[in-house]
């Protein structure tokens, strides 16, 4: 089974001419695609994107954010400032009537019980 995540990542000083090679590895290791990368106004030569993907069973967060991170070194060519940050998207709740009647006489119980 796997796990539905949400990567963002900033790339730091991607020389111009290596824009394409770096965008081409991060879409190797994750779902991204050409369209999902910016550019940042502020910070000249730095890249950032968000894309969402699938965690495959028994694979770790963290290894898939190292494994981005060398491939943007190796697109690089050099050492470039990288940030990488994963969201599980499938840690929502959904309330059904029963729960709601449960959770409302739970709070009005310690409402009640509060001096």
């Amino acid at each position: 089974m796997s796990t539905r995540y949400e990567m963002r990542i900033t790339v730091e000083n991607v020389a111009p001419g290596f824009r394409e090679a770096v965008m081409d590895a991060c879409a190797e290791v994750w779902d991204f695609y050409t369209e999902d990368f910016r550019e940042n106004p502020c910070a000249p030569n730095t890249l950032y994107a968000t894309a969402q993907g699938r965690l495959n069973a028994g694979a770790r967060v963290q290894d898939v954010c190292d494994q981005m991170a060398v491939a943007i070194w190796r697109a690089a060519g050099h050492y470039c400032p990288v940030s990488v940050s994963m969201t599980c998207l499938e840690d929502g709740y959904v309330f059904d009537e029963s729960q709601y009647r449960r959770l409302m006489k739970d709070a009005l119980d310690a409402a009640e019980s509060t001096p």
